[in-house]
């Protein structure tokens, strides 16, 4: 087996101390000499380890439920910034159909209260359309929530993959592939984070 750098499942402790730190102790416990890799935060300098097949298989089956869970936790985050925003654009665009109805009765008619009322309206519609406007491009950094979500899920995907590929090595009682699967897992687990940092 070859060398692994313990950056390459940095993404996959890191998401285990955040959600289950009581979890990640035990595994620091089952494996007491590989304990060491199973430290949050990112490790610093060239380190390379040779991890055990049992304790990444262990890690990686621990860290896929865990995993949806936050794929589900960020979806909804997205999901909801995405109602919130067409939620705004729908109330802009119904306040500046009766502000502009308004004002056209207003200026018609000679009615100047008609005319204050409708510029109020005006002036709420073009702040929802501000509001949604913020929510929809600098909440997600400059990408928009649909693309966010397309890409949460992809790494979703690419998750349940993996929860296939152990399965199958499982089964084969064959495990030459781990490491890239591993390295699948903590892609998946790093984009999904990125994403919900993005967004809160």
């Amino acid at each position: 087996m070859g060398e692994i750098d313990i950056l390459n499942f940095q993404s996959i402790v890191d998401l285990l101390n955040r959600r289950e730190p009581i979890t990640l102790s035990q595994l620091r416990d089952t494996f007491p000499d590989q304990s060491h890799l199973l430290i949050p935060g990112k490790m610093l300098g060239d380190i390379n380890v040779t991890p055990y097949n049992d304790m990444l298989k262990t890690l990686a089956k621990t860290t896929i439920l865990i995993t949806k869970q936050e794929y589900i936790d960020v979806h909804k985050l997205v999901s909801n910034k995405l109602k919130m925003s067409s939620h705004l654009r729908f109330g802009s665009a119904v306040i500046s159909s009766a502000s502009s109805a308004g004002l056209v009765a207003a200026l018609t008619q000679g009615f100047s209260n008609v005319a204050l009322v409708a510029g109020i309206l005006a002036f709420i519609s073009s702040f929802f359309s501000l509001v949604a406007q913020y929510i929809e491009e600098y909440a997600g950094g400059k990408k928009s929530l649909q693309r966010l979500r397309d890409r949460l899920t992809i790494h979703a995907k690419s998750a349940s993959e993996v929860e296939f590929e152990i399965q199958l090595m499982d089964a084969c009682n064959n495990y030459v592939g781990l490491e890239s699967t591993i390295r699948k897992l903590n892609t998946a687990i790093a984009e999904i984070r990125q994403i919900q940092l993005y967004i809160t």
